[in-house]
């Protein structure tokens, strides 16, 4: 299987050779996956990476090459690879001296890959710690850095992470989300995110053929990561929305590799809708999106999951994600023995945690 990847900005292209023995390649990955994600990237792409701290990995007892590539294209399950520039260590109160070194640290890295003039982002989301987000304005106001700060046209971006009292300076291409996927031309509202979509799909193998199913399809970014990514050969993707079904067409009607997506517009809950699969994979509807009553949600999930021990195939798997903890644990409850669960991740984004269920058939 071939790891799609993406391509860097065009003026970033060319710059990631070699100087990884002097700065690590750290990639940003869903946060709560990160033990997942480092068997994929060995996996796939032969990478040995560990934890850095929550929502990286740093890559460990890898080859130049490799690291290159993945600094030039980043994985889909990824929010984007860095090379570590500097650390603030703990204790350290933001002196000159400090900023003075992560200047210079970010200057060296510009150097080596021959990044001077381009412009860049700077990031820290608001989750980050007070002393990450105080450094942030801090080297805003640099005006010694080898590249320019432009953060409505970049192709750098320099993100700031939080490892306990730590924080990590890193530095790498930008990541374009609509030019890794691009078959995403319509969207439906409480879409799960891309990335989060690639990185779940690989928690069931890959498969030589058969079905993939999403009785919550939405506008089917979950089927059209598993058909990138595995060979079943046929999509099918359930959704009670009209709107859903016209933005699935419209996403998918020219199919993704060489799958074939078909949409039927229903409950997904109603086995008449449902086929024999070998995958089932859905980001589930919870309360805080829809306002759905708890009973409504339960009962929705138990029958999703019984359907998915009815139609499954015998080495088949489930793989579903929802920020509604008791909803799946009910449909695990009311499945009985009949399903058998593998694995469960939480992972955190945008503020909500993700609950993701592994299963198979009992």
């Amino acid at each position: 299987m071939t790891l799609a990847l993406h391509k860097a900005e065009p003026d970033a292209i060319g710059c990631w050779e070699d100087g990884f023995q002097f700065w690590p390649v750290v990639i940003n990955v869903p946060d709560g996956l990160e033990g997942a994600c480092a068997g994929i990237a060995r996996r796939e792409g032969r990478l040995r990476l560990k934890a850095l701290c929550p929502g990286f990995l740093v890559a460990s007892k890898t080859s130049s090459e490799r690291l290159t590539e993945a600094m030039r294209n980043a994985p889909t399950w990824s929010f984007g690879s860095f090379v570590l520039a500097s650390t603030l260590p703990p204790g350290d109160r933001l002196s000159s001296e400090a900023i003075d070194k992560i200047t210079s640290d970010l200057n060296s890295v510009i150097d080596q890959f021959q990044l001077q003039g381009r412009s860049y982002w700077l990031n820290c989301p608001a989750t980050e710690s007070d002393v990450a987000r105080k450094l942030r304005g801090m080297l805003l106001q640099r005006r010694d850095l080898a590249i320019i700060n432009n953060p409505s046209n970049y192709s750098l971006t320099i993100r700031l992470a939080t490892d306990g009292a730590k924080v990590h300076v890193l530095i790498g291409p930008s990541i374009s989300i609509k030019r890794r996927f691009a078959y995403r031309r319509r969207d439906v509202g409480a879409s799960i995110n891309p990335v989060l979509a690639a990185a779940m799909v690989r928690l069931a193998p890959p498969v030589r053929s058969g079905l993939a199913l999403d009785p919550t399809c939405g506008s089917g970014t979950l089927l059209a990561e598993r058909l990138a990514y595995s060979d079943e050969d046929t999509a099918l993707g359930i959704d009670l929305s009209a709107e859903a079904g016209e933005a699935f067409q419209a996403n998918l009607q020219q199919g993704v590799g060489s799958g074939q997506f078909r949409f039927r517009l229903g409950d997904g809950a109603d086995r008449e809708l449902w086929q024999p699969c070998q995958t089932v994979l859905a980001n589930l509807p919870f309360g805080i999106r829809l306002r759905v009553p708890r009973p409504e949600l339960e009962a929705l999930y138990a029958a999703i999951m019984n359907n998915s021990a009815r139609f499954l195939a015998a080495d088949g798997r489930v793989v579903l994600t929802s920020s509604f903890k008791g909803g799946l644990d009910h449909a695990i409850a009311a499945a009985g023995d009949s399903i058998r669960v593998l694995s469960r991740y939480k992972a955190k984004m945008g503020g909500l945690f993700y609950q993701i269920l592994v299963a198979t058939k009992a």
